[in-house]
């Protein structure tokens, strides 16, 4: 039987659990119930595709893993280097895949190493579609406050994806940016582009038949809980949160704020200092960088509601996740964050300034009729799920095979 192959070559590599690697992972994890798929991965040792070692796919997994990594880097152990020089000289095998399959498709950030020569021998091996699912465009069109290795390849990375016949952008915000990218370069034949967004994982709490838990310090003593989940780094505007939490504070206004996420240490540590200094000047902000999902499930649990200050966003999943815990999220209502406030749960505050920050945590704080509104959009809203997403993808193969 052919089979979908699934490009899982940085997410087997890459002990962190965030962004792309979720999305790559929480895929794997609803196909292996039900869907033909086969991971594969792109050795560029051994110069070719190949199926993952155990190793690789208990990392594409994610299986037996306490807590992730705090770096987003791929690492390869010695013996897989090793390996990979050897199968290239002939002196060792790996093993690779035999006969034409039924399509590729891959959700990663693809490096330089994955050359427009590399996808076209994956071309080769499939009878159907090549899709690939496109995150954002933010390295260019915020390139002061993105990583500089990812600004570097990130043109030649657009230029690649035109091997694919569908692009799958994860929301109709990114489906216009990629679309209008390629118009303005005059491409003349580029792959079909469709918006398919993401889903998220269900908590028991919001499971048809329970009901979502309101928040809440069960004794009572401790001040409410603003939780913020994301990466620390320039473009998820963590110094205007801070500034607009330290105003409130020195304005007497009385909570907590938890930030989970790592450290990106090219672009986030300004916020870092400014975390460090807020908790010196005796300010109740806690930081969590290596949060297991255990951890995030807890602080959703115990917050009253999120922010998310982020200024821009292909998606801006922590946002759907917070709606998913029941709880009610304060972001900006621009770019796609827009798509996911617009159906409820949300106080959209336009621009994510300290300003307008501010204003959205206080109204929440203080103002308990317009809580209520945003918690029970929160909790009774229909959230699409990883399920949902899975067989939406997969619905891209079957229509190609009908001649849809």
């Amino acid at each position: 039987m052919s089979q979908v192959l699934y490009d899982v070559t940085h997410t087997s590599h890459c002990h962190a659990n965030t962004g792309i690697q979720r999305v790559t992972r929480r895929l794997l994890a609803e196909w292996r119930e039900s869907v033909p798929v086969q991971p594969v991965v792109y050795d560029h040792l051994a110069a070719t595709w190949r199926i993952p070692d155990a190793k690789e796919m208990a990392l594409a997994k994610f299986s037996n893993i306490r807590k992730p990594g705090e770096k987003r880097g791929a690492s390869w152990t010695w013996w897989q280097r090793t390996r990979g020089k050897l199968a290239r000289m002939s002196l060792a095998n790996v093993a690779e895949i035999s006969g034409v399959q039924k399509g590729f498709i891959t959700c990663e950030l693809f490096g330089p190493k994955i050359t427009a020569g590399v996808l076209e021998t994956m071309k080769r091996r499939v009878e159907g579609p090549m899709v690939a699912v496109f995150h954002d465009m933010i390295a260019l069109e915020k390139p002061e406050i993105s990583p500089s290795k990812t600004v570097m390849f990130y043109e030649d990375y657009l230029e690649r994806l035109l091997r694919f016949d569908i692009i799958a952008a994860n929301s109709e915000y990114s489906r216009d940016v990629l679309v209008n990218y390629w118009k303005k370069k005059k491409v003349a034949q580029s792959p079909e582009v469709i918006a398919m967004p993401l889903g998220v994982d269900i908590p028991n709490s919001q499971i048809p038949g329970n009901h979502a838990h309101k928040a809440g310090d069960p004794d009572g003593n401790k001040p409410p809980l603003i939780l913020c989940v994301g990466t620390l780094e320039g473009r998820k505007n963590h110094i205007s949160l801070l500034s607009a939490c330290e105003k409130l504070w020195e304005q007497g206004l009385q909570f907590r704020l938890r930030l989970i996420g790592m450290l990106n240490t090219e672009t986030g540590t300004q916020a870092a200092n400014e975390v460090q200094r807020l908790r010196n000047e005796g300010f109740p902000i806690e930081w969590n960088s290596g949060a297991s999902d255990h951890d995030l499930a807890a602080a959703y649990g115990e917050c009253k509601f999120t922010v998310y200050p982020s200024l821009i966003e292909g998606f801006g999943l922590p946002v759907l996740e917070s709606i998913a815990h029941g709880r009610p999220c304060v972001c900006s209502g621009l770019t796609a964050m827009a798509e996911i406030a617009r159906d409820g749960g949300c106080l959209a505050v336009g621009e994510p300034s300290a300003e307008n920050l501010a204003s959205g945590i206080a109204r929440l704080l203080g103002d308990s009729p317009l809580y209520e509104k945003f918690f029970q959009e929160a909790a009774t809203r229909k959230i699409r799920t990883w399920s949902d997403y899975a067989t939406a993808i997969c619905g891209l193969f079957e229509k190609r095979e009908q001649g849809l």
